[in-house]
């Protein structure tokens, strides 16, 4: 069983830990003004926090050979993304990236309905 761990509190934060404790363990979720480098390191770090502090987060938890979970926008620059994306390769800890917009069901009953039209009116 995977051990995770939650930063972010939020409304998105709560709605991944809703998805996730099918899929492991939940340590902990804290936000983003607890002392996250005081709790112990899980298998995943979902990083659900404002996009500010998504780069100090990532960097620790990546030097740790935490696996980490980004939301978009990862971070705020192409540069902090790239030594991110070093630290990964270098500690053998996998980033990952994505849209926590898509894992609410209004999104995904939108983007559903919005795909079944474009394949009702596009030739393709």
């Amino acid at each position: 069983m995977l051990n995770l761990g939650i930063l972010g509190s939020g409304q998105y934060g709560s709605l991944f830990k809703s998805k996730l404790e099918n899929f492991g363990h939940i340590l902990w979720e804290i936000d983003s003004r607890t002392d996250y480098q005081s709790k112990p390191d899980p298998d995943w770090v979902f990083i659900i926090t404002p996009n500010v502090f998504h780069y100090e987060q990532a960097i620790y938890y990546l030097k740790r050979k935490v696996n980490v979970f980004l939301e978009k926008p990862p971070v705020l620059s192409v540069d902090a993304l790239e030594n991110l994306i070093d630290l990964s390769n270098k500690y053998g800890a996998l980033l990952y990236i994505s849209d926590v917009f898509v894992f609410s069901e209004d999104i995904k009953d939108l983007l559903s309905f919005s795909l079944n039209s474009l394949n009702k009116n596009f030739k393709w």
